[in-house]
């Protein structure tokens, strides 16, 4: 009864005031959106841990004395063999462009590779492809190339049809790299030369990898964000048929994400591929919220109350349910916010954020609307009442008995 008398107060409380509630979810709304300005995102390896981590700390201590060992890479292909004038020329080129990549302090490629051999009683050091070299004929080139020891599968595969150009970038742990403009010059460069001659070029490297990552987080919630919210708003509408019942959940969704990744902003957290999954998972936990809220005040429209009876009997039954569910949730994503790997551990605090700003917002929007817009939501619920009761349903009530029934079977 204590518990039902703390849920009556409350609910009084938010529908005697429905413009200090909606007021109050606009101004968490303005408080915390802006956040999204001072996102940064990184998905380096440098993500995983923080600055103090033993494994960070030798990160660093490798970059110090050996420099960076990622690479933006691109490699070359030609069916024919790579040993001839145009394709040995476009290695040269494509070696001299890529110190125009951002962050790329070393190249290395055939172009420049220091290659060792004896004249006479000297020992003559030279780039491979370099001005003595050019007076050699290709057939020559390729067989000291497969004959020596470090150029056959780093720098040529071992049928010498393919060729890679490494680009070695600045060491990070004073400044990370941007892998974003490392790749697009990449790729202009590929744009540039691919097709000479024949040749096919591919982009390769880690840096590429974790530029993927990005590209592809981004893709994912551009294009499933939009068509999970198109088929939530098909979905409420075949449910409810109601113009409100398909608005309020999806503002509901919206507000709660974007709030959720303004605290992204304000927290300091840097975003990554893994919280890219924060979105879908409080889609879930919003639409569960708000499901809640509108089958209960159908059911008692239904039963013939008025539509702030309704709401507010809605509102006091999922009470309990709803915050226990929500808390409940919020404390199993802080559990995973534990770990020492850091993008888990955000993920499991703004997972639990946005979850309990779900609820908050449930309650908030729902009553403020419900009651603000009476007069109008009032009209629909005369019609809702007027409908004949069906028995689609039956099969549900069937289920839930034959549950029931074999309790402890099941």
């Amino acid at each position: 009864m204590s518990k039902q008398r703390y849920s009556v107060k409350f609910v009084n409380l938010l529908l005697q005031s429905p413009r200090v509630s909606l007021a109050l979810f606009i101004l968490i709304l303005a408080l915390l959106i802006p956040g999204m300005m001072n996102i940064k995102a990184d998905y380096s390896t440098r993500i995983w841990f923080n600055k103090s981590h033993p494994q960070t700390q030798n990160l660093d201590k490798f970059e110090k004395i050996f420099g960076n060992d990622q690479t933006i890479s691109i490699s070359l292909h030609d069916k024919n063999g790579v040993f001839n004038k145009e394709t040995l020329e476009l290695v040269k080129k494509i070696t001299d462009e890529f110190y125009e990549i951002p962050s790329v302090i070393r190249v290395e490629s055939l172009a420049n590779y220091n290659f060792i051999e004896s004249k006479f009683d000297e020992i003559v050091i030279a780039p491979f492809l370099g001005s003595e070299g050019d007076e050699l004929e290709p057939a020559s080139l390729k067989e000291k190339a497969l004959n020596d020891e470090v150029l056959p599968d780093y720098y040529i595969s071992r049928d010498a049809t393919v060729a890679i150009i490494y680009g070695y970038l600045a060491p990070s742990f004073e400044k990370q790299n941007d892998s974003t403009a490392s790749v697009t010059k990449a790729r202009e460069i590929i744009e540039q030369f691919n097709g000479r001659n024949g040749v096919e070029l591919f982009l390769l490297g880690e840096v590429t990898a974790a530029e993927a990552f990005r590209e592809v987080a981004l893709e994912d919630n551009i294009s499933i964000v939009p068509f999970m919210m198109l088929l939530i708003m098909l979905l409420l509408l075949y449910l409810f048929r109601s113009f409100f019942a398909v608005v309020l959940p999806l503002a509901l969704i919206g507000a709660t994400i974007l709030s959720t990744l303004g605290m992204l902003g304000w927290g300091g957290f840097v975003y990554n591929s893994m919280l890219s999954a924060i979105p879908g998972i409080l889609f879930a936990i919003c639409l569960a919220d708000a499901i809640h809220i509108l089958v209960a005040y159908y059911h008692f429209v239904h039963l013939g109350n008025n539509n702030l009876e309704a709401i507010k009997l809605s509102l006091v039954k999922n009470f309990i349910p709803t915050l226990l569910t929500s808390i409940t949730t919020a404390v199993g994503f802080l559990s995973i916010s534990l770990t020492e790997i850091l993008p888990i551990r955000d993920l499991g605090f703004l997972a639990a954020f946005g979850t309990m700003l779900a609820w908050i917002f449930t309650y908030l929007l729902f009553s403020s609307v419900y009651v603000l817009f009476n007069g109008f939501l009032e009209k629909t619920t005369d019609r809702i009442r007027k409908r004949k009761k069906t028995n689609k349903l039956e099969w549900e009530k069937v289920f839930s008995r034959f549950v029931i029934k074999n309790k402890i079977i099941i």
